[in-house]
């Protein structure tokens, strides 16, 4: 039950937002080790977060929709799953939002 809801939770919550951040590192042409970091550490926010939701489901519920709907960034959500994520994303910051080109 838990290898299953991890699944239900990387394919909807999570890959989403690493493809929103490696696709936004891409537009930027971040470098690759930055790339690779990201979506390294947004893989291991995955047990964090299947913890996170079989806990509060209405907080996954919620948060897929404001990721959705553009009212929160992915970025925000994986430094609060996966808070070791702080350094990779530090290093992407300068090549997000168009910071960088």
């Amino acid at each position: 039950m838990t290898s299953i809801l991890m699944s239900l939770v990387s394919f909807f919550l999570l890959q989403p937002v690493e493809q929103a951040i490696t696709a936004e590192l891409a537009r930027a042409r971040a470098p690759q080790a930055i790339v690779e970091q990201v979506a390294a550490c947004t893989r291991q926010a995955v047990p964090a977060a299947a913890g996170r939701v079989s806990s509060d489901p209405m907080w996954a519920v919620s948060t897929a929709f404001s990721l959705w709907l553009g009212m929160d960034e992915p970025e925000t959500l994986l430094i609060e799953l996966a808070p070791d994520c702080d350094a990779a994303l530090q290093a992407a910051r300068p090549f997000l939002r168009g910071a960088a080109a």
